[in-house]
């Protein structure tokens, strides 16, 4: 008998067994995302001009079915249905789906794209699924964060599982991760008012991932993102040891009701020192200055909420 919303008590145990459960929903995604890269998909464009396919209809309906026959009281909420009306907003706890995080990448041929599955409870991403299909690269999380490597669209064995840790910011300083496809300038420009020692470019949630597991530390992101594209890489982070801050120096929440469900700016970190020294030694200072100082009022991009925003014509890739 599956718990209502209510009775579900979500304990370190339970939030671990939910997180193996979205992570063969997000695999069983993969593979029908992959059977249509295969077959060849056909796009077509949302009312924000962005692209969609059918890897993403197929993909988000295998997800929310699943979901559905576990839990079927707890809301969920995902990209393409939210798109099209399905809006809950006076919830606690809900579900929270990206099925296909990187459409344009994957539409054009490359492998950084993800399927991102989270569970949210009291606006704090509490549970986290990250699936590269093309890369067989897996990590989840409940109260503990793995990374493991699928093969044949299997769940891999739980002694496969490595545990994931944020590492101590390096001595020569912090790698910072921006997008791999596009490079918009306010993240580009906090990168270089820090003391960085690399920038690597990187694709869709998998970097929150890497951040995760102590291969950087520090993402910027001050373009527009929504809540589906944060919220499962950053219940991996959290579970890691890492978090993120908003442009206003406080915690990324994912709270509803919202007047939009795009986030705020935001820098994702592995090192909780790294906010308080290594940002020429501002901290959070610096993260809530830079964000006043080139604050971009997100409402210009209209009511429409989706994961690729068109944004006056200036085509912005969410990756």
């Amino acid at each position: 008998m599956t718990s209502t919303p209510q009775t579900l008590i979500l304990t370190a145990a339970k939030r671990d067994h939910i997180a193996a459960l979205c992570a063969i929903l997000a695999i069983e995604a993969g593979k029908l995302i992959m059977e249509v890269r295969r077959i060849g998909p056909c796009s077509r464009a949302k009312l924000d001009n962005s692209p969609v396919c059918e890897a993403d209809d197929r993909a988000e309906g295998s997800i929310i079915a699943g979901l559905r026959a576990a839990f079927p009281d707890v809301t969920i909420i995902a990209e393409e249905s939210y798109a099209a009306g399905d809006r809950p907003q006076n919830v606690s706890r809900f579900f929270l789906i990206d099925a296909l995080d990187g459409t344009a990448a994957f539409l054009a041929g490359e492998d950084g794209f993800t399927v991102n599955i989270a569970l949210v409870d009291k606006g704090l991403p509490i549970v986290g699924v990250v699936y590269a299909p093309a890369t067989g690269q897996l990590w989840l999380a409940g109260k503990t964060a793995f990374g493991c490597q699928v093969a044949d669209c299997n769940m891999p064995p739980r002694e496969s599982w490595k545990p994931l840790h944020t590492r101590a910011t390096p001595s020569v300083g912090p790698t910072a991760l921006v997008s791999m496809r596009y490079l918009e300038q306010r993240s580009v420009a906090f990168v270089e008012k820090l003391e960085v020692s690399n920038r690597q470019q990187s694709s869709s949630s998998i970097k929150f991932c890497q951040i995760a597991a102590g291969e950087a530390d520090l993402y910027p992101r001050f373009g527009p993102t929504m809540i589906w594209d944060s919220a499962a890489g950053h219940a991996i982070l959290k579970s890691a040891g890492g978090d993120i801050l908003d442009e206003n120096g406080a915690l990324l929440t994912y709270n509803l009701p919202r007047p939009t469900m795009f986030n705020p700016g935001f820098v994702a970190f592995g090192d909780q020192a790294l906010v308080r020294s290594t940002c020429q030694g501002e901290g959070i200072d610096l993260i809530v200055n830079f964000a006043a100082e080139t604050h971009v009022d997100q409402s210009i991009l209209g009511p429409l909420v989706f994961t690729d925003t068109n944004v006056r014509g200036t085509h912005v890739l969410l990756e």
